[in-house]
């Protein structure tokens, strides 16, 4: 339990920017800041407790772990791919170039850390 503790504790501090983020559109669209505010908070916390409900839930199904982690690493390549890359290469070659970069970096970081 205390693994889920830090876990949400790192993902309750890491809400705090993702929220700052979320509200200026809320504020735009003409909703009221209180209820921005909210809103935000709301989600926030949905992230919170699915942490704890996701560490349980690995503890239960421990044999499918690894094939859950590769369906939504490969579904982040995918939205990175399908959504951010169109928009580095409208701005020049050097933002395919800085994310091959960091992808081969992650690479090296994850075969010298495991």
């Amino acid at each position: 339990m205390a693994g889920a503790i830090a876990v949400s504790g790192g993902i309750a501090l890491q809400n705090i920017p993702e929220g700052m983020v979320v509200i200026p559109p809320m504020l735009a669209a003409g909703i009221g800041r209180g209820r921005a505010f909210l809103l935000a908070l709301f989600t926030g916390a949905m992230e919170v407790l699915g942490t704890f409900l996701g560490y349980r839930a690995v503890t239960f199904f421990t044999g499918i772990l690894p094939l859950s982690l590769a369906f939504a690493g490969g579904a982040m390549i995918y939205v990175i791919a399908d959504e951010m890359m169109p928009m580095t290469k409208e701005q020049g070659k050097a933002g395919v170039y800085v994310f091959s970069l960091g992808v081969c970096v992650m690479i090296l970081l994850n075969s010298a850390l495991s």
